[in-house]
């Protein structure tokens, strides 16, 4: 339903030209707070996945590594991911108030920040060249 919900933002039929301003923030704020749930839920199931050394299971050495390959994002995106992993661990009440959508401000190395660490929204840049 998520995936399907921001498909349409993404797509041709979300006329967001016709859209008012107030309505477009509105959607903006809201976003960046699927971005924070999102970054959240993806660092608990990736300590999970590295706890139990799931990225064995398909030979590979790291979950960065993994992410790389299965995913398809970018090293520097797989690094982000791996990065939020390892803060939310040391900080899980961040990594709670993420999840309830209570974060407070945001700046670089934030989710929903500019700089600093986060991954693109999408984290891909595209496939890989073989």
């Amino acid at each position: 339903m998520a995936v399907a919900g921001l498909g349409w933002l993404a797509g041709p039929d979300a006329d967001a030209a016709g859209v008012p301003v107030p309505v477009l923030a509105e959607c903006l704020r809201g976003l960046e707070q699927v971005l924070a749930v999102h970054t959240a839920a993806r660092a608990r199931i990736l300590e999970s996945f590295t706890a139990r050394r799931g990225f064995e299971d398909d030979g590979q050495g790291s979950p960065r590594t993994w992410l790389t390959w299965q995913t398809r994002v970018t090293r520097p995106a797989a690094g982000a991911a791996v990065s939020w992993m390892r803060r939310l661990r040391e900080h899980p009440a961040i990594g709670d108030a993420l999840a309830r959508r209570r974060g407070r401000r945001r700046g670089p190395g934030r989710p929903g920040g500019a700089g600093g660490g986060d991954p693109p929204p999408h984290g891909r840049a595209g496939p890989r060249p073989r």
